[in-house]
């Protein structure tokens, strides 16, 4: 959790399933919490880490 920054590409796992794939937007490690940019919409996903594990992704090279 204290590695993760904004911007990264994370998956949100509970039980080998991923319930939340997106963009870190903001991390508050103090609390134990994130925020998620989710989805192909975006929407903005509070997770509680305690009750996931989060992955953090490799970036993908973006094709010109």
């Amino acid at each position: 959790m204290s590695e993760l920054r904004a911007g990264d590409v994370v998956e949100i796992r509970r039980w080998d399933t991923v319930r939340h794939h997106g963009v870190v937007d903001v991390v508050c490690p103090r609390l134990d919490v994130l925020w998620v940019l989710d989805g192909p919409l975006r929407d903005r996903t509070l997770v509680h880490a305690s009750e996931y594990t989060i992955w953090r992704m490799p970036h993908r090279a973006r094709a010109c």
